[in-house]
C-alpha cells in the first residue's frame, strides 16, 4: 500500500451529457484526485479538459490539501503526456506540465497503457459520480456544482471498504507527510483568474483597469470571466458569449458589440454600421493619445 503523502492519482470522468432544469443540454467533466494512503478524494466540475484548466484545478486541489503529494499518477492524459507510457518506453511528458510539476515539487508517473489496474483507486471512486444521472433535468448549473460538492463530502466521510476507515480520518495522519506548497507567486501563476463581474449600462465589463465589451442584451447582468494566457473568456451561466484578447488599451469593443449598441441608442440615424465603425476608430485614437500623454 501507498505511504502517507507519497502518491495521488488523477483522472477525468468525462463527457457526461447533462440536462439542466431549463432544458439546456451541456457536456460536463469531473476531475478526480485520490490520495493513495487515506483515499481522500477531491472532485471538480468543469466544462473543459484543456491543459490550463487541469493545471489550475490541480493547484486549487493542492491548496485544499495544504500540501503536494510526492507523485501524481495519471492514465496518460493527453494534456500531461505527449507520448503515452507503454511496456517498451517511458513516455514523454508535455513540457508545460513538466514545468508545472517542477514548480509544485511532484513527480509524474504515467500508467502503462493497457494495464488499468494501476489506477484502480481513482476508477473506484469515480463510480460514485454516476449518481448525478439521477438529477437529470432537476438542477441548474449552480445546483449541479453543489451536487458534486455533496458527493465529494459523502465520499470522504463514509467508511472506505479497503481501509476500514473514513478518508477524512486517515487524511489527518497523511496531511503532515505532504510536500509544502510553493510560494503564493507560483500558485497564482498557475491558477485561472475566474470571477463574477457586473456589466455596466455601456455593455462593458472591467478587468484589471481595462474595459471589455459584451453583447448588448447583457447590460446590467452578472456574468463570469476566465483569464487564460492572453485571452479573456466571458460566460453567461455555462455559455461562452465572447472572447477578447487581453489588452493594455483602456477600452476594448468587439465591432459587432458596438454596432449593436449604437443601433439601439441611435436607431434614427441612417447607415448605422458605417457611423459605428467610424466612432470605434475615434474611440481607439482617443485612448491611444490618452495613453501616450497621461
Amino acid at each position: 500500500e501507498t505511504l502517507p503523502g507519497e502518491q495521488a492519482q488523477i483522472d477525468w470522468k468525462e463527457n457526461i451529457r447533462f440536462q439542466l432544469v431549463n432544458g439546456e443540454i451541456i457536456n460536463i467533466n469531473v476531475l478526480v484526485l485520490v490520495l493513495g494512503y487515506s483515499r481522500l478524494k477531491l472532485y471538480a466540475l468543469s466544462l473543459s479538459k484543456k491543459q490550463s484548466v487541469l493545471i489550475s484545478q490541480l493547484a486549487s486541489f493542492f491548496e485544499t490539501l495544504g500540501g503536494v503529494p510526492k507523485v501524481i499518477l495519471n492514465d496518460n492524459l493527453t494534456t500531461v503526456m505527449d507520448e503515452g507510457r507503454t511496456k517498451f518506453q517511458a513516455g514523454v511528458v508535455n513540457e508545460k506540465f513538466l514545468q508545472f510539476s517542477r514548480d509544485m515539487g511532484f513527480k509524474i508517473q504515467p500508467c502503462v497503457v493497457g494495464h488499468p489496474w494501476t489506477k484502480g483507486k481513482v476508477e473506484a471512486s469515480m463510480k460514485l459520480l454516476d449518481d448525478i444521472h439521477a438529477y437529470q433535468g432537476k438542477l441548474d448549473f449552480e445546483g449541479l456544482v453543489k451536487l458534486i460538492e455533496r458527493l465529494n463530502y459523502e465520499a470522504n466521510y463514509n467508511i472506505n471498504q479497503a481501509t476500514g476507515h473514513t478518508p477524512i480520518r486517515l487524511f489527518e495522519q497523511e496531511e503532515e507527510s505532504l510536500l509544502p506548497l510553493p510560494s503564493d507567486r507560483i500558485m497564482t501563476l498557475y491558477k485561472i483568474d475566474k470571477r463574477p463581474v457586473k456589466v455596466g449600462q455601456d455593455a462593458l465589463i472591467n478587468y484589471k483597469g481595462s474595459k471589455y465589451s459584451v453583447p448588448n442584451q447583457f447590460r446590467g447582468a452578472t456574468l463570469h470571466y476566465e483569464a487564460v494566457s492572453d485571452y479573456l473568456y466571458v460566460y453567461s451561466s455555462t455559455k461562452l458569449i465572447c472572447t477578447h484578447k487581453i489588452s493594455q488599451k483602456k477600452i476594448n469593443y468587439l465591432p459587432e458589440h458596438y454596432i449593436d449598441l449604437y443601433s439601439k441608442t441611435l436607431s434614427w440615424q441612417s447607415d448605422i454600421e458605417a457611423k459605428a465603425r467610424q466612432n470605434l476608430n475615434k474611440i481607439g485614437e482617443f485612448y491611444e493619445y490618452y495613453s501616450r500623454n497621461k
